[in-house]
């Protein structure tokens, strides 16, 4: 029988070090902040596009 303390300490070496840490998620959100601006640019630009044209048309 592992005690609750063997536990916890198992666990922020292992699985929440990642959460106590977080430095993957910062480098993955910097990643993401920067083309999905453009991404939502573009289709929104190309959504417009079809609108208008379909509107015209």
């Amino acid at each position: 029988m592992l005690e609750p303390r063997n536990e916890i300490n198992d666990l922020p070496l292992g699985q929440n070090a990642h959460h106590l840490r977080k430095p993957r998620l910062r480098v993955d959100r910097h990643r993401y902040a920067e083309p999905k601006p453009s991404r939502v640019r573009r289709n929104l630009d190309a959504l417009q596009q079809k609108s208008q044209r379909r509107a015209h048309h």
